[in-house]
């Protein structure tokens, strides 16, 4: 039985001790005060959070690749679009080759501006062909994309 298989079976069978348990307590544990410690220096603000000044939907998980979030991102933006709304999609232009530092318009709302996936990035490429009336940036801020 394959590594991945066990972990599935651990998490849909739900059981209550074994290996597996005791393999990831440590690792949850650090995430845990990771996090933990995050969030209070939030609440005492020594770390800011920033506005965007616009309404955001973020899509993400602690998995990268393969688990579905470009899909649904293409599909809420869609939706977005055809129900009267104006959605911009940012991406970080992951494995691209245009300047990160600055904001790149990969699709206006009317059209793809940048084709070529080397440049953009193959997931920003992915969804400026995958969306209508939508417009797709890069840039390594996020912020400053929103803005």
């Amino acid at each position: 039985m394959e590594f991945k298989t066990k972990i599935q079976d651990f998490h849909y069978t739900k059981l209550k001790f074994c290996w597996l348990s005791i393999l990831l307590f440590l690792p949850s544990l650090i995430y845990e005060i990771f996090i933990k410690t995050k969030n209070f220096l939030y609440e005492i603000n020594i770390l800011k959070s920033k506005n965007a000044g616009i309404k955001v939907i973020c899509v993400g998980n602690l998995t990268t690749g393969g688990v579905g979030k470009t899909p649904i991102v293409i599909e809420i933006a869609n939706y977005l679009a055809k129900n009267g709304f104006h959605p911009a999609i940012i991406s970080r232009g992951y494995k691209g080759k245009l300047d990160s530092s600055k904001v790149n318009i990969i699709r206006d709302f009317k059209e793809i501006k940048i084709k070529d996936a080397a440049l953009s990035g193959d997931e920003a490429n992915l969804i400026s062909t995958n969306v209508d009336n939508v417009c797709v940036l890069t840039c390594s801020n996020r912020l400053k994309s929103a803005k």
